[in-house]
């Protein structure tokens, strides 16, 4: 699969390829969480 230069697909890969491992984790865990106190709010009504 080719990507243009300018796609964000072709952008994400990258980040993803180069990103540390660490990151990766630290990222998805923040968006994670931020999933979690999203649920919370929208629960309370």
């Amino acid at each position: 699969m080719f990507f243009n230069a300018d796609s964000s697909m072709g952008e994400q890969a990258t980040i993803g390829r180069f990103m540390p491992a660490a990151t990766r984790i630290a990222l998805e865990m923040a968006e994670q969480k931020a999933r979690d106190d999203l649920q919370r709010y929208v629960s309370r009504f």
